[in-house]
């Protein structure tokens, strides 16, 4: 009789303990898809970089955290599809969704990076 009850809560055991692992991935999953990640970040450098002049290694390099830590998810789409756009079709949200990211990235960048000597 006490086998029978130590194999139920062993597999009770397992069960709840399964649960809550797939639980937490889940969790994790939805937290995951928010944040912008260093290829996203990549990506903004090299569609910046063909448009204008391409990033040095030391401006790569700055750029990505920076990027990474002041993008959200939501702004990233935003960026990617205001820089596919032509300059005369953007709208208003999209000039303010660029402030923000000359704002938050591109003059932080500025100052991280050291002048050139004249």
């Amino acid at each position: 009789m006490n086998k029978k009850y130590i194999i139920i809560g062993v597999v009770a055991l397992g069960l709840v303990v399964g649960g809550v692992y797939l639980y937490t991935q889940r969790k994790k999953a939805e937290l995951n898809k928010d944040i912008v990640t260093e290829k996203d970040a990549l990506e903004i450098v090299t569609i910046l970089g063909e448009k204008d002049t391409p990033f040095s290694a030391e401006q790569i390099k700055a750029f990505v955290p920076l990027y990474v830590a002041n993008i959200k998810k939501e702004t990233h789409n935003q960026i990617k599809a205001l820089l596919s756009k032509k300059e005369s079709d953007w709208t208003l949200e999209d000039k303010v969704t660029l402030a923000l990211l000359i704002q938050k990235v591109l003059n932080p960048l500025k100052d991280k990076l050291p002048q050139p000597k004249k």
